[in-house]
């Protein structure tokens, strides 16, 4: 029973790890950087390389699935959709927005 319990924690989604290994990829990355397009798509790349590194590192027994959308503020809209099937007891989701509503002079 013990056994089963340990398991079970061991095997779990951790929401607060993942956004935390995810937000500190994006700021090493990000931070204090000017929008450049011709920059994007090697941060695009260094942003989800990290990300799985991390989440590599926690030893989990989950595949994992790393998106990263990178635009300009410039007052345009964006809409953006994903749709998944999976067990909500061991799986889950991950949403960062960077920089966060107190960062908006980013």
């Amino acid at each position: 029973m013990v056994d089963d319990l340990q398991s079970s924690e061991e095997s779990a989604f951790v929401g607060e790890q993942v956004e935390r290994i995810a937000i500190q990829s994006i700021e090493l990355h990000l931070k204090d950087r000017q929008y450049e397009e011709g920059s994007v798509a090697g941060w695009i790349d260094l942003i989800c390389d990290s990300c799985i590194q991390g989440l590599s590192a926690l030893n989990k027994p989950f595949k994992y699935v790393v998106s990263c959308l990178i635009m300009q503020k410039n007052g345009a809209g964006i809409h953006s959709a994903v749709s998944c099937h999976w067990d909500t007891v061991t799986d889950g989701c991950s949403v960062i927005r960077w920089p966060g509503d107190k960062h908006k002079d980013h």
